[in-house]
């Protein structure tokens, strides 16, 4: 989607923070609009924004230019092995590179369930139930996409912040 030229001065903040004005803005107005990416706003809805959603977006983009806060703080969330996580300062925001490493164990650990007998004795399957310790856990990425993407795995995730366990709980 092309953006109306009345946001070219957004795009052109955009450029001296990031690679990618075009996506950053499309995913600010997404959060500003409240839009999924499946109904993404018609060009003349984003003329159309209101007086508080004109606020808020420039105060995102101020936040993102000026401050150079991370995009992930802004919108409060990130996606991460089809989940969305909740990161806010001072969780750290989960790199792709572990994203990567979990979608490989996930697929790894289902592939090897797979292979696996079906009929075994319910002793035997308890036995073998995946468990997860994930200790300094940050946004609890690592627990909680491994307790999403492999079937019967139990993981825990521990931190020592008290911001941060309210955070990972959300």
């Amino acid at each position: 989607m092309r953006f109306p030229p009345a946001f070219a001065t957004y795009l052109q903040r955009l450029r001296s923070v990031t690679d990618n004005p075009e996506q950053e803005l499309r995913w600010l107005l997404q959060h500003v609009t409240g839009s999924s990416t499946s109904a993404w706003p018609a060009a003349q809805q984003l003329l159309d924004l209101t007086p508080t959603q004109q606020q808020q977006l420039r105060t995102f983009l101020d936040d993102r230019v000026i401050a150079r806060k991370p995009l992930q703080y802004i919108l409060g969330t990130v996606p991460f092995c089809g989940l969305d996580l909740v990161v806010r300062p001072p969780v750290l925001i989960p790199r792709p590179e572990t994203e990567e490493l979990c979608s490989w164990l996930v697929d790894s650990v289902r592939s090897c369930l797979a292979r696996e007998p079906s009929a075994q004795p319910a002793a035997d399957a308890a036995n073998r139930q995946i468990r997860v310790l994930d200790l300094c856990s940050g946004s609890g990425n690592i627990a909680l996409s491994l307790a999403y993407g492999i079937p019967g795995c139990v993981a825990i995730g521990r931190v020592a912040s008290q911001l941060i366990a309210c955070l990972c709980r959300s």
